[in-house]
């Protein structure tokens, strides 16, 4: 089974509706202070533009032309709140817990900012988080 960035049968296959529960990794033998140089490098770039704390990453996908996160600062969404659920000040493309958010004060951003974005822009955006269980 093909497992690519943003793409796989979990995503938009036969086992769309269904979770992963347990992988096997194949790891190869390296130098640790090489890996923890490499993983150094990495933390570094996420922290300079990513935002701490509790989050589920990038909310949506980019739309062909602009990155999502430019569009939902342009519709005037950076750091707009609804309960304890907040779009991040660091990366408007993150949305956060400050403390206390619910999945319905989530889900009630997220489709606050898909309207916002649609009416400004013309723009459907498309979600990489994927929301399941029961929202009601």
């Amino acid at each position: 089974m093909d497992l690519v960035c943003r793409s796989s049968a979990f995503k938009t296959g036969p086992f769309r509706d269904h979770a992963i529960l347990e992988v096997e990794i194949e790891l190869e033998a390296a130098s640790v202070d090489a890996l923890r140089d490499e993983l150094a490098g990495h933390d570094a770039k996420r922290l300079a533009a990513q935002p701490r704390g509790r989050n589920a990453g990038s909310m949506f996908k980019n739309p062909p032309g602009e990155p999502a996160w430019k569009l939902i600062d342009a519709a005037g969404l950076r750091g707009a709140t609804e309960g304890g659920a907040g779009i991040s000040e660091k990366h408007a493309n993150f949305f956060v817990n400050h403390g206390g958010a619910t999945a319905s004060q989530v889900r009630t951003l997220v489709e606050e900012t898909e309207r916002r974005v649609r009416d400004e822009f013309g723009i459907e955006l498309q979600r990489e988080v994927s929301f399941v269980g029961d929202w009601s």
